[in-house]
């Protein structure tokens, strides 16, 4: 869908393959944001924990987008949770550049629990101009490419 970006952060892959999906829906632009740091592994997965519960920012390493992020009619941020919490390269992207988005914004988290994590969703309107118009919140032992496709339509 022209006018459209999904941004996404992804440690294990589960986040990339719904942003690939989504991507590949919509023929939106993708881009995926990162800190730089390698968080393979048992030691980097307690790492990303702790600096998610302690709500520590990284830098973010550079990227490019084809346009402005402030140009784009809908945002779609794909994040995984890490510790009950919106992983912290997610919400550094958003403390930087989320008050350049004017369009739309929907939000896709992943995750591992039986929680919808609404209310650590509704939080990161805080980073925005405008609330988020709707959110999906994935499990990855039960994805369901129907229900992704559902939340998709809204998306125009």
């Amino acid at each position: 869908m022209k006018g459209t970006i999904c941004i996404y952060y992804s440690r294990s892959g589960n986040t990339e393959e719904i942003a690939k999906y989504v991507n590949n829906k919509l023929n939106s632009e993708l881009l995926c944001i990162s800190d730089g740091i390698n968080r393979e592994g048992t030691k980097m997965y307690l790492k990303s924990g702790y600096e998610s519960m302690k709500g520590i920012l990284p830098k973010l390493k550079s990227f490019g987008m084809h346009k402005k992020l402030e140009d784009y009619r809908n945002v779609i941020i794909c994040s995984p949770i890490w510790a009950w919490n919106i992983c912290p390269v997610i919400r550094s992207f958003l403390s930087t550049y989320g008050k350049k988005i004017k369009g739309k914004t929907y939000f896709i988290i992943t995750h591992d629990s039986k929680s919808k994590y609404d209310k650590k969703i509704n939080k990161l309107d805080e980073y925005l101009l405008n609330k988020h118009i709707a959110h999906l919140s994935i499990c990855n032992r039960n994805k369901n490419n129907e229900e992704i496709d559902s939340f998709i339509k809204n998306i125009k």
